[in-house]
């Protein structure tokens, strides 16, 4: 995996969170809502784990697969993800949105 040195914002993971539901389910992005959850787009377990595979390499970070059932929603998920990115890389206390 080759981890990004830039910084990952719950905006950035959204936005590439769309973009793969989007392809996943062949709807244009602006019809992939932040707020539905995950099984709304019909992602089963096969999509979860092609998605949450290419997402650990996008952020150089290990994503497990159950990611998408304990954050449903492309929001829920992107907040819990870049807050725990944040942590990782200031020490901090985790940012969720």
């Amino acid at each position: 995996m080759s981890g990004p040195a830039r910084e990952i914002t719950p905006e950035a993971v959204e936005n590439w969170l769309v973009e793969q539901i989007a392809q996943r389910t062949l709807l244009p992005p602006a019809m992939v809502s932040v707020h539905l959850c995950f099984d709304e787009f019909d992602i089963d377990s096969a999509d979860s784990l092609v998605i949450t595979t290419a997402l650990a390499d996008w952020l150089g970070d290990e994503v497990d697969p159950r990611a998408l059932v304990r954050h449903p929603t492309i929001r829920s998920l992107a907040g819990y993800l870049a807050g725990r990115r944040h942590q990782a890389t200031t020490g901090g206390t985790p940012v969720h949105g």
